[in-house]
Formats: C-alpha cells, structure tokens, sequence
C-alpha cells in the first residue's frame, strides 16, 4: 500500500483527528502516570498498514486502511473517539486518548518541514492551537504544539524515527494532561512503520 499525503487525504486524517477529539462522559479511566512516569507499555499492536505501537494493558485500540492508529484508555472511550460527530470536544475525567499515523518520511512531508506538518496538523481541528517548539521525545528531537478546547487539553507532536514521519496527537480531560502525558508521549515514541508486504 502507498501511503501519500495528498490534500483529499490530508484532509481525511485532520477530519479524523477532529472526531477523534469528541469524547463524551463516559465514565471510568485506566491508572494515571505515577510521579511523571508512563505506564509500562506491556501491550502491541501491529497494524495492516504497516504501523506497530505499544500500549498500557486495559487500553483499546483500532487502525484505519490510511496507516493511522486510534488508542483509547477504555473500549467504550475508543468507541466514541470513532464515532463521527461534529460536537465539540468534551473529555469526561480520568479518560484519554490517542491518535497516531506513520508514513515513511519522503512522502509525509512532501516537501515541508516537520515543524510546519505539525503546525499544519494541529490547527486542523475544533482546538486552539499553540506555537509549534522544538521539544525532545526520548533522545529524538521533535516539533510540539499544545492544542487547547473547552473540555480538554491536548497536543499534537511529530518525530522523525527510522525513515518514517510519526504525528501523533494525545487528549485528555481539561486539567489533567499532566497524569497523562508521560504515557501518551511514551505510546508515541513506540510507534514504528514497516511497509506491508506486496
């Protein structure tokens, strides 16, 4: 399968990033990060479209045929982050979630710079998006922008790791990306990309 960052689907993944961010009350939430550690990632996934993660046990996730990876702190979370809906963003607390995809680099950026992907990927959504920085995810460097909405808080980061371009954009209720953090940038740095056979 080849993956291409053409405008139609670009629009499709910042579409979906949008939905994904419709989280409802739903109730419930797996454990917080302890003292600003991730949880351990005991759990892998290894998509069609070539893109592998890891992630916490109790977790729930999904991938698309366009190589983007949905994870969710609980299944009936994941089930609402799929679900199509226009309503603006309400994360109920203690849940969070996940949106990654993976592409091999020279067709990712297309031409632009990580940052300005990153940039481009987080402004495309119900959010207010912050200035793009330059941060560390592990000992890869990456570009970071803060995403902010009424009912949650969130960012949208971006690495480069062995030829492949991740995105990835973590969300958590309002106040509480801080027990968060750790272990949706920990699911991020996981992610990887091998071509799909044929």
């Amino acid at each position: 399968m080849k993956f291409s960052l053409r405008k139609s689907g670009l629009l499709l993944f910042v579409l979906l990033i949008a939905a994904s961010l419709a989280l409802a009350a739903c109730g419930g939430g797996d454990k917080k990060d302890e003292g600003g550690k991730a949880a351990d990632l005991k759990q892998s996934y290894d998509g069609a479209a070539g893109v592998s993660v890891k992630y916490p046990e109790g977790w729930a996730v999904v991938d698309s045929p366009d190589g983007s990876v949905i994870l969710a702190s609980n299944q009936a979370t994941l089930d609402i982050i799929t679900a199509a809906t226009d309503d603006p963003p309400t994360i109920a607390k203690g849940q969070a979630g996940l949106m990654i995809l993976v592409m091999p680099a020279d067709q990712a950026l297309g031409g632009m710079t990580l940052k300005e992907l990153v940039g481009m990927m987080a402004s495309g959504g119900a959010f207010e998006a912050g200035e793009v920085k330059d941060v560390k995810i592990g000992d890869k460097d990456a570009n970071r922008s803060d995403i902010v909405a009424d009912g949650m808080d969130g960012f949208t980061v971006g690495l480069e790791k062995d030829g492949a371009v991740v995105i990835g954009m973590g969300i958590a209720a309002k106040g509480e990306m801080k027990d968060r953090e750790a272990t949706l940038l920990a699911i991020i740095e996981s992610a990887a990309y091998k071509a799909p056979a044929g």
